[in-house]
Protein backbone atom coordinates (compact mmCIF):
# COMPACT_ATOMS: atom_id res chain seq x y z
CA UNK A 1 0.00 0.00 0.00
CA UNK A 2 1.31 3.45 -0.95
CA UNK A 3 0.20 6.50 1.10
CA UNK A 4 0.57 10.22 0.42
CA UNK A 5 -1.05 13.54 1.22
CA UNK A 6 -2.35 16.04 -1.30
CA UNK A 7 -4.05 19.36 -0.52
CA UNK A 8 -4.29 18.38 3.14
CA UNK A 9 -6.07 15.07 2.46
CA UNK A 10 -4.52 11.63 2.92
CA UNK A 11 -4.70 9.11 0.06
CA UNK A 12 -3.62 5.54 -0.53
CA UNK A 13 -3.37 3.02 -3.36
CA UNK A 14 -4.24 -0.61 -2.76
CA UNK A 15 -2.39 -3.58 -4.23
CA UNK A 16 -4.60 -3.42 -7.35
CA UNK A 17 -3.69 0.21 -8.02
CA UNK A 18 -7.08 1.65 -6.98
CA UNK A 19 -6.75 5.09 -5.37
CA UNK A 20 -8.71 5.90 -2.20
CA UNK A 21 -9.17 9.03 -0.13
CA UNK A 22 -9.14 8.74 3.66
CA UNK A 23 -11.69 10.75 5.60
CA UNK A 24 -11.57 11.47 9.31
CA UNK A 25 -14.84 13.30 9.82
CA UNK A 26 -16.64 10.86 12.10
CA UNK A 27 -19.18 11.85 14.73
CA UNK A 28 -19.80 9.43 17.61
CA UNK A 29 -22.87 9.73 19.81
CA UNK A 30 -23.64 7.69 22.92
CA UNK A 31 -27.34 7.07 23.51
CA UNK A 32 -29.36 4.88 25.82
CA UNK A 33 -30.93 1.81 24.26
CA UNK A 34 -34.64 1.23 24.76
CA UNK A 35 -33.97 -2.44 25.52
CA UNK A 36 -31.13 -4.50 26.97
CA UNK A 37 -29.25 -4.68 23.65
CA UNK A 38 -26.09 -2.80 22.75
CA UNK A 39 -26.18 -1.76 19.10
CA UNK A 40 -23.99 0.17 16.70
CA UNK A 41 -25.80 2.29 14.11
CA UNK A 42 -23.72 3.59 11.20
CA UNK A 43 -25.22 6.54 9.29
CA UNK A 44 -23.55 7.48 6.01
CA UNK A 45 -24.38 10.85 4.45
CA UNK A 46 -23.51 12.46 1.12
CA UNK A 47 -24.67 15.05 -1.39
CA UNK A 48 -25.82 14.45 -4.96
CA UNK A 49 -27.92 15.98 -7.77
CA UNK A 50 -30.91 13.98 -6.57
CA UNK A 51 -31.87 11.54 -3.83
CA UNK A 52 -30.81 8.44 -5.76
CA UNK A 53 -27.35 9.84 -6.56
CA UNK A 54 -26.88 11.10 -2.99
CA UNK A 55 -27.73 7.63 -1.66
CA UNK A 56 -25.23 6.01 -4.06
CA UNK A 57 -22.55 8.49 -2.94
CA UNK A 58 -23.27 7.70 0.72
CA UNK A 59 -23.16 3.93 0.14
CA UNK A 60 -19.74 4.31 -1.52
CA UNK A 61 -18.26 5.40 1.81
CA UNK A 62 -16.45 2.40 3.32
CA UNK A 63 -16.17 1.97 7.08
CA UNK A 64 -16.04 -1.16 9.20
CA UNK A 65 -15.74 -1.45 12.95
CA UNK A 66 -14.77 -4.68 14.66
CA UNK A 67 -15.57 -6.53 17.84
CA UNK A 68 -13.24 -8.76 19.81
CA UNK A 69 -14.79 -10.35 22.88
CA UNK A 70 -16.51 -7.47 24.69
CA UNK A 71 -14.49 -4.72 22.99
CA UNK A 72 -15.61 -2.58 20.06
CA UNK A 73 -12.89 -1.08 17.86
CA UNK A 74 -13.73 1.92 15.69
CA UNK A 75 -11.22 2.93 12.99
CA UNK A 76 -10.30 6.60 13.09
CA UNK A 77 -10.98 7.04 9.37
CA UNK A 78 -13.22 5.90 6.55
CA UNK A 79 -12.21 5.60 2.91
CA UNK A 80 -13.69 6.28 -0.46
CA UNK A 81 -12.76 5.27 -4.02
CA UNK A 82 -11.34 8.05 -6.21
CA UNK A 83 -14.42 7.99 -8.47
CA UNK A 84 -16.64 8.98 -5.53
CA UNK A 85 -14.70 11.97 -4.18
CA UNK A 86 -16.24 15.39 -3.60
CA UNK A 87 -19.81 14.68 -2.49
CA UNK A 88 -19.59 15.96 1.11
CA UNK A 89 -19.49 12.48 2.57
CA UNK A 90 -19.94 12.27 6.30
CA UNK A 91 -20.15 9.42 8.81
CA UNK A 92 -22.08 9.28 12.06
CA UNK A 93 -21.95 6.43 14.57
CA UNK A 94 -24.57 6.00 17.26
CA UNK A 95 -23.63 3.59 20.01
CA UNK A 96 -26.84 2.48 21.70
CA UNK A 97 -25.92 1.41 25.25
CA UNK A 98 -28.10 -0.52 27.65
CA UNK A 99 -28.59 0.91 31.08
CA UNK A 100 -25.87 0.17 33.62
CA UNK A 101 -23.50 -1.60 31.17
CA UNK A 102 -19.99 -0.39 32.09
CA UNK A 103 -17.69 0.76 29.27
CA UNK A 104 -14.34 2.49 28.85
CA UNK A 105 -13.74 5.57 26.70
CA UNK A 106 -10.35 5.33 25.00
CA UNK A 107 -8.49 8.64 24.44
CA UNK A 108 -8.17 7.79 20.72
CA UNK A 109 -11.88 8.50 20.12
CA UNK A 110 -11.95 11.93 21.81
CA UNK A 111 -12.13 14.01 18.64
CA UNK A 112 -15.03 11.93 17.31
CA UNK A 113 -17.26 12.00 20.39
CA UNK A 114 -19.97 14.67 20.45
CA UNK A 115 -18.65 17.73 22.33
CA UNK A 116 -20.35 17.37 25.71
CA UNK A 117 -22.25 14.13 26.23
CA UNK A 118 -24.60 14.43 29.20
CA UNK A 119 -22.66 13.12 32.21
CA UNK A 120 -22.74 13.34 35.99
CA UNK A 121 -19.30 15.04 36.15
CA UNK A 122 -20.12 17.87 33.70
CA UNK A 123 -17.00 16.80 31.77
CA UNK A 124 -16.41 17.80 28.16
CA UNK A 125 -15.42 15.01 25.78
CA UNK A 126 -11.67 15.35 26.40
CA UNK A 127 -12.11 15.09 30.17
CA UNK A 128 -14.26 11.95 29.74
CA UNK A 129 -11.47 9.95 28.09
CA UNK A 130 -9.61 7.32 30.08
CA UNK A 131 -12.54 6.67 32.43
CA UNK A 132 -15.12 3.93 32.92
CA UNK A 133 -18.76 4.93 32.44
CA UNK A 134 -22.26 3.53 32.46
CA UNK A 135 -25.52 4.88 31.11
CA UNK A 136 -28.21 5.53 33.71
CA UNK A 137 -31.47 7.26 32.78
CA UNK A 138 -29.84 8.79 29.68
CA UNK A 139 -26.97 10.29 31.72
CA UNK A 140 -23.45 8.87 31.68
CA UNK A 141 -22.16 8.12 35.17
CA UNK A 142 -18.45 7.93 35.81
CA UNK A 143 -17.45 4.78 37.67
CA UNK A 144 -13.87 5.75 38.52
CA UNK A 145 -13.93 9.55 38.90
CA UNK A 146 -13.19 11.25 42.20
CA UNK A 147 -16.28 13.17 43.27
Amino acid sequence: MIQWEEKGRPYFKDSLGETYMLGEKIRLQLKQSEDSQIEVEIIKKAAGRNYKIAMANAKALQYDFSQQNNNLYFPKEWYLAESQWGFKQDLEIILWLNEEQPFYLSPQIAKHLSWRPKNDQQFNRDEMMGHYWQMNQEVLQCLDCSL
